[in-house]
């Protein structure tokens, strides 16, 4: 739930502001694990129940995203009966830096990143070459981007989108004229 909020930090509700809200205002005393749950009443205050295995669900462990982050991320869980291989991703693409191997094999790619979103940390944040960029904004998160546009979105996130969709639209265009170009040779 608190990745989910990070994830997607929706400026109409903050989920983040709400969870540390919850923490911040635990019971006086409360343990660690008495904050944590006040995080997750504070995200979830409309729920009479409160399902902390929520993400361990049949329809979560039945997709794609279910395997990867299981599987890939999280060594403990053999859901799928399959043990946990560690170092997966690096070892078979070859690389513990991912700009050495995206510069090498890469192109028309965009990293969204924003600064509310702790996943930044280990994103890339800065031009990798031309047709390799980082857009990085400081109130966003790196799934915001590409949730459905509302007419409450801050200026900053339609400019976000508004400069992805304007570099894809380059893309094309560039792809477009190539292609003439190589039908009118032969």
């Amino acid at each position: 739930m608190y990745t989910g909020a990070a994830q997607y930090d929706d400026p109409q509700e903050y989920p983040v502001n709400k969870a540390c809200e919850g923490i911040d205002g635990a019971s006086e005393g409360a343990d660690t694990l008495g904050r944590i749950f006040s995080g997750i009443v504070a995200l979830r205050w409309e729920n009479s129940c409160h399902d902390v295995d929520e993400f361990l669900s049949d329809e979560t462990l039945d997709s794609s995203w279910g395997w990867q982050t299981i599987e890939y991320m999280n060594s403990g869980n053999k859901s799928y009966r399959v043990a946990p291989i560690p170092h997966w991703i690096t070892t078979y693409y070859g690389s513990h830096c991912i700009r050495v191997v995206v510069k090498r094999f890469g192109s028309n790619l965009i990293f969204s990143n924003g600064f509310r979103d702790p996943y930044s940390s280990a994103g890339v944040l800065e031009d990798i070459s031309d047709s390799i960029i980082a857009v990085v904004t400081k109130n966003g998160s790196h799934c915001l981007d590409i949730q459905p546009a509302t007419e409450d979105d801050p200026e900053w996130l339609v400019m976000q989108r508004k400069i992805e969709v304007d570099m894809v639209y380059d893309w094309i265009l560039k792809y477009s004229a190539d292609l003439l170009q190589n039908q009118s040779i032969r």
